[in-house]
């Protein structure tokens, strides 16, 4: 694994965190359903701007 793709996998990761904590609509740790299901479109949306496969 080279640097920049060290980085760029910590960046995501980083990312991934933010929005989670942007989904917790009621800021209880957990995510709901919906909220579950709004932050599982934005991982994807995040997976593919970093070139990440999701299976």
């Amino acid at each position: 694994m080279t640097k920049t793709e060290y980085f760029d996998r910590n960046a995501a990761v980083k990312k991934l965190i933010e929005i989670t904590k942007m989904c917790d609509h009621n800021n209880d740790g957990k995510l709901n359903r919906s909220e579950s299901v709004q932050a599982a479109k934005e991982f994807e949306r995040v997976a593919y701007v970093f070139g990440i496969r999701i299976e």
